[in-house]
């Protein structure tokens, strides 16, 4: 995250500006490309060092999220249920939510707890866990 093309490549990837030149690949090709960077993404918000530095980017902060809120909302520019699902868990966890709990929206609400220690030992572990914690999460929210 030190270097300053980090974040906006990986806004790019998400696939959001019509006019970006990759919208001219085959769907298959963007959809693989957008679930790829919003996985990077939801990666990064839930290892507790990897959100804090995404919230201190203060130059790319809000577009990030505003990029993830895009894809959590679904529409036509989410090319897969999977890319609005991780969106989904990527705010959850770098919005810090509580999971509140109402007849209408328990059956549809995810939580994500992860408990997880960062040093430089330990981030290549902290990356592996988050990445299989999110296909997890993300597999048992479609049964």
């Amino acid at each position: 995250m030190n270097n300053p093309a980090f974040l906006p490549y990986l806004c790019e990837g998400l696939l959001l500006d019509e006019s970006h030149p990759r919208q001219e690949m085959a769907e298959e090709k963007r959809r693989w490309l957008q679930t790829m960077h919003v996985n990077c993404f939801a990666q990064i918000c839930v290892c507790p060092a990897g959100r804090e530095a995404l919230l201190s980017a203060t130059d790319y902060s809000s577009l990030v999220q505003s990029s993830l809120h895009t894809l959590a909302e679904g529409g036509p520019a989410v090319l897969s249920e999977e890319v609005r699902e991780v969106a989904t868990v990527a705010l959850r966890a770098l919005e810090d939510r509580q999971l509140e709990m109402d007849d209408a929206s328990s059956a549809k609400q995810l939580h994500v707890m992860l408990s997880c220690e960062f040093s430089c030992c330990l981030s290549q572990a902290c990356l592996g866990a988050s990445s299989f914690l999110v296909r997890k999460l993300v597999a048992n929210s479609r049964k």
